[in-house]
């Protein structure tokens, strides 16, 4: 057996494990302990990439601002925006069957406004504001798309601010995974019910909404991943 430990997971553009099934050091049976004791077979999961847009001001004192610019007032028409699109991205959905814990209801997009950082006191106006974005999407969309829709929004939306500029960064990106059962899945759902004393008949497949670096693996040519 070959243990592989990743200090990266769910972060960055280049998984290490990524690197690892790209230059063909991953062979075998790969088992991902990624998951619960559960009598699940995985069906697959979402892909997840971060946008990190950044709203440039002018910094000034806050009372006598001059020529300041308010980098945070600046950036509301962003995030203003961002929360108009949300309901529009969370309206699609996927094929994937759900979790036990979604009660029948089908998993779908997401779009998360995850972090803001800007200013530091009260007497100054921000100069800079970021935006943290992720967004979740099905096997079933495009990358590209999903990531131009988003470029296209905070584009639009900062046209007309009073902003000085902006940039828009991709910071990180789990590919989906698709399908990950193959000719070995079933030996390990017995190992599985003798291991945790499953009965056969409780298994079921379910996906996830959540991302895994096991979507670079599959890209890498290596589909059949098991779950444990």
């Amino acid at each position: 057996p070959v243990l592989l430990f990743c200090t990266d997971e769910e972060g960055g553009l280049y998984p290490g494990i990524r690197y690892l099934a790209e230059q063909k050091l991953v062979e075998g049976h790969l088992l991902s302990f990624n998951g619960g004791a559960a009598p699940r077979i995985w069906a697959g999961c979402f892909g997840s990439f971060d946008l990190l847009a950044t709203v440039t001001g002018r910094a000034a004192h806050s009372g006598d601002p001059g020529g300041g610019v308010n980098a945070i007032e600046a950036a509301l028409p962003l995030l203003n925006a961002l929360a108009a699109l949300k309901p529009v991205v969370e309206a699609r959905l996927s094929a994937l069957p759900p979790p036990p814990h979604h009660h029948g209801q089908p998993l779908h997009a997401r779009l998360t406004i995850a972090a803001a950082h800007g200013g530091q006191k009260g007497s100054s106006l921000p100069a800079s504001f970021s935006i943290l974005i992720n967004r979740r999407y099905a096997p079933e969309e495009d990358f590209d798309a999903a990531l131009a829709e988003l470029q296209t929004t905070i584009a639009t939306a900062l046209r007309d601010s009073p902003a000085l500029g902006h940039r828009v960064e991709l910071i990180g990106h789990l590919a989906p995974v698709c399908d990950p059962t193959g000719p070995h899945w079933p030996r390990w759902q017995a190992a599985l019910s003798r291991g945790f004393g499953f009965p056969p008949e409780s298994f079921a497949a379910w996906g996830s909404a959540t991302s895994s670096d096991m979507g670079w693996v599959q890209r890498a040519g290596i589909r059949e991943i098991l779950l444990g």
